[in-house]
């Protein structure tokens, strides 16, 4: 699978955008832990999961270079609705 400039751009802008969220949603449920509301943790985990549409587009990239073939269509439709 040869990857075009534009899948590069694409995968490492959703790489990114699926660690910074998922940094941003740790951070907002660990406050749970310290002042023991769970509406943190709940809104924490909320924001992990609304990035969900762009973790197979982040798997594919991160697979594609590793080996140099993407996720099947198939593992790509089900890792997006799981």
């Amino acid at each position: 699978m040869v990857l075009t400039t534009l899948d590069l751009i694409n995968g490492l802008f959703s790489i990114i955008f699926v660690a910074i969220s998922t940094l941003v949603g740790l951070t907002i449920a660990s406050k749970y832990i310290k002042s023991k509301l769970r509406t943190l943790l709940f809104i924490g985990i909320a924001w992990i999961l609304i990035v969900s549409p762009w973790w197979p587009s982040s798997a594919s990239v991160i697979l594609a270079l590793a080996t140099g073939e993407g996720l099947s269509l198939e593992i790509y439709l089900l890792l997006g609705n799981l």
